[in-house]
């Protein structure tokens, strides 16, 4: 059984949480990180697949792997995650974000 088959079940359920940890490049300035995690919140004002957005900083000890920034975008399904990963105003989100980024994880569960 693929893992895959293993939570199909889980996908008719639950909803899909596309989770999104960084850190960003040594003097990145503290307005621009503000603006990054705010146009991130914004996002679910903007799209409609979108059920909630938490976006901050870690604030776990130990064991973050360097990541000190994320968030969490709630959406309903997978093809909703699809139509959100194409979305314009999500694209700008990362045009902005990216640039700014020492390193970058994304992480999808039900």
């Amino acid at each position: 059984m693929s893992t895959s088959d293993a939570y199909s079940d889980i996908e008719d359920t639950k909803t899909l949480k596309h989770i999104v940890l960084f850190s960003f490049r040594e003097g990145t300035s503290e307005e621009t990180i503000k603006k990054a995690l705010e146009n991130a919140t914004n996002l679910q004002s903007s799209i409609p697949q979108v059920l909630s957005v938490q976006a901050g900083p870690n604030l776990a000890e130990g064991l973050d792997g360097g990541f000190t920034h994320g968030f969490i975008v709630e959406l309903t399904d997978k093809q909703s995650k699809e139509e959100f990963m194409e979305h314009n105003d999500q694209a700008a989100v990362m045009r902005e974000l990216i640039p700014n980024l020492k390193n970058i994880i994304k992480f999808d569960l039900y």
